[in-house]
């Protein structure tokens, strides 16, 4: 692994730890992207809705930002196109290398969600909506948030009945596969998992590097 590969393989495990540590649930992870579960702040339209967020890692994180989305469940707001793409400065043209993923869920999503910039939007029908009246705005949110739980939860009553043959026969084959992939990933794959695997004391060991790592990559 090169020295660069490595600084942001061990920057991106210090993230994923962080998360842990702040009670964030995270789906998936790598040394190319993490997922994890983002809870719409309070006192807006998207309280108490749960979104997947999606944070892919530039080559020279952290020197350079990364890629930060939704996905699947895309919220009505300006900044956030129908793709799930977020226009937000501080995650791209300030970012900085003291920046982390917790910053990210923490404190630049949720003050976006609060206010959003409806001059300069990614979504322009949120962003008119948004300037007609906030009032109006706020209830097609909360519309849109109430008909995509129903949905979901519909999907996952009918996935459930059609499962049920296929996880009494082959659950233990499919549970097989499923950790024969994950061990065959690359080399800083392996890495991150290991890592999340470690207990609070190895967590404490790479803390300790944190200043270290920081003036290395800066």
């Amino acid at each position: 692994m090169s020295g660069t590969n490595s600084i942001k393989a061990r920057r991106i495990l210090l993230d994923i730890f962080d998360l842990q540590k702040g009670g964030f649930t995270i789906l998936t992870q790598s040394t190319k992207k993490v997922k994890c579960e983002f809870q719409g702040p309070d006192e807006t339209p998207y309280e108490n809705a749960i979104f997947h967020i999606e944070v892919s890692f530039s080559d020279n994180y952290p020197l350079t930002s990364p890629s930060v989305s939704f996905v699947e469940h895309i919220p009505y707001h300006p900044n956030v196109s129908e793709s799930g793409s977020i226009c937000l400065d501080v995650i791209n043209s300030n970012w900085q290398a003291s920046f982390t993923i917790r910053n990210i869920l923490d404190d630049f999503l949720p003050w976006l969600m609060r206010y959003p910039n409806a001059d300069d939007p990614l979504r322009s029908a949120a962003a008119r909506d948004y300037k007609e009246g906030k009032e109006r705005w706020q209830e097609i949110v909360r519309n849109r948030i109430t008909k995509f739980v129903a949905k979901k939860e519909e999907e996952g009553k009918e996935e459930e009945v059609n499962m049920n043959p296929i996880l009494t026969s082959g659950n233990q084959k499919e549970e097989d596969e499923e950790e024969d992939l994950y061990y065959e990933t690359e080399e800083e794959d392996n890495l991150v998992k290991n890592c999340i695997e470690t207990d609070e004391e190895k967590y404490a060991e790479y803390e300790d590097e944190e200043d270290t790592l920081f003036s290395d990559v800066e």
